[in-house]
């Protein structure tokens, strides 16, 4: 299975060109990438009691942590594997690996272990789709890294369906992560600017201008250059649907998948496919007269 790593680009990028893209593309694009000697499982384990080993007990083995439990390893694993390794690499470096497992597989937060109470409460009371509904939001709020917060209330009639707002910061400058529950959509696409039509947003004015120095840096040579962009692909989903773009020299190279989703994720994705339909056939409609 091919691993998608940005993190060598998106940190040092610009600092560190050739090592970013050592990172993303040797390190994680083939070695972690090589099917059919090591499962991600193995690749896991041996990374994380390696970090131990040295004592990098910094974000590095939280992220190793992190990827061992999605590949697999069990929190009784992860004790043991650390136990083990205790007696050969050192009890103190042990304790600081134990400190970082201890944060990756914690109990389900409070605000998960609430909405699973509400899913069984929805199904004792024989409403099947709101419990349905809420255990999904009980997983996602349970692996997600920022809880998913309060309803939307201020800003609901920006929405169609149902938004969460959880306050990642409130000092300088606001930070807030928001979260659409399945089929759930935005209102904000078209502002009333002073002439009376609809004016374009900051938003889209950004990703336009980083989309489109992206695309100089790969027509420069840069390699591994990924960006997202709603484009026409093959149709598994719709057809035209964003996804990741791996761009070169002549453009588009390769459509990238976004990888696995969770439940909640794919419910969304499902959710949205009916209206994503209609919105292109609409647009196609639009330029065709």
């Amino acid at each position: 299975m091919k691993i998608q790593q940005t993190a060598g680009r998106v940190n040092l990028g610009e600092f560190a060109p050739d090592f970013a893209a050592y990172n993303d593309d040797v390190l994680f694009g083939k070695v972690w990438s090589t099917d059919g000697k090591l499962t991600l499982r193995d690749r896991s384990l041996i990374t994380v009691v390696t970090l131990m080993a040295q004592g990098l007990t910094d974000n590095a083995l939280l992220f190793h942590l992190q990827t061992a439990k999605a590949n697999g390893i069990t929190k009784e694993e992860i004790a043991e594997i650390i136990t083990h390794a205790a007696f050969y690499a050192g009890w103190p470096k042990a304790w600081a690996t134990f400190g970082l497992a201890k944060q990756v597989c914690t109990e389900p937060s409070e605000e998960a272990t609430t909405t699973t109470a509400q899913a069984a409460k929805a199904a004792a009371e024989g409403k099947a789709d709101e419990a349905k509904a809420l255990a999904l939001k009980a997983a996602h709020e349970a692996e997600t890294l920022f809880p998913i917060g309060e309803f939307n209330s201020g800003y609901a009639k920006y929405f169609s369906g149902d938004s969460f707002l959880y306050p990642v910061s409130t000092s300088q400058v606001g930070i807030y992560n928001v979260t659409f529950e399945p089929g759930c959509r935005n209102n904000w696409h078209v502002h009333e600017a002073k002439a009376g039509g609809g004016s374009a947003t900051l938003s889209m004015g950004q990703a336009a201008a980083r989309f489109g120095l992206s695309l100089v840096r790969a027509m420069q040579g840069e390699k591994g250059v990924v960006e997202c962009a709603y484009v026409e692909g093959d149709g598994q989903y719709a057809r035209f649907f964003s996804q990741p773009l791996l761009l070169g020299k002549n453009g588009i190279e390769e459509r990238q998948s976004f990888g696995k989703l969770s439940a909640f994720e794919q419910q969304a994705l499902e959710g949205m496919l009916d209206t994503l339909k209609k919105d292109i056939a609409l647009g196609e409609e639009f330029v065709n007269k």
